[in-house]
C-alpha cells in the first residue's frame, strides 16, 4: 500500500526542500564575508579592499572566531580589532 502525499504537506515538504538546497551552495565563512564586506563599503572602501581586509581578519582571529563575531553582528569585536582592521586595510591599499 503506498501512501499518497499531495496538498499542504506536499507544499510544505517541497518548500523545506528548497529552503535547504538554496542554503548549501554558501558556506557560513561566505556569509559573514558578504556581511563584512557590504558593511565596509558602505563605509566608502571598494569591496576588493574589503574582501581582502576580511581575509586577514580571518587570518589573525580563524575561522572560528570569525563566525562567531559575525553571528553576533559584528557589534562585540575583540579589544585590537581596529588596528588588525586598520593594519590590514593598509596592506591591502599596498598590495592592489
Amino acid at each position: 500500500m503506498h501512501a499518497k502525499i499531495s496538498g499542504i504537506p506536499l507544499l510544505v515538504a517541497a518548500v523545506v526542500l528548497t529552503t535547504a538546497l538554496m542554503g548549501c551552495g554558501r558556506s557560513q565563512i561566505d556569509v559573514a564575508e558578504d556581511d563584512f564586506v557590504s558593511g565596509c563599503s558602505q563605509g566608502g572602501a571598494p569591496a576588493s579592499i574589503c574582501s581582502c581586509v576580511f581575509d586577514s581578519v580571518v587570518d589573525t582571529y580563524g575561522k572560528e572566531r570569525v563566525l562567531s563575531l559575525a553571528s553576533s553582528g559584528w557589534g562585540r569585536v575583540p579589544p585590537d580589532f581596529g588596528r588588525v582592521v586598520a593594519h590590514a586595510s593598509i596592506g591591502c591599499r599596498a598590495s592592489s
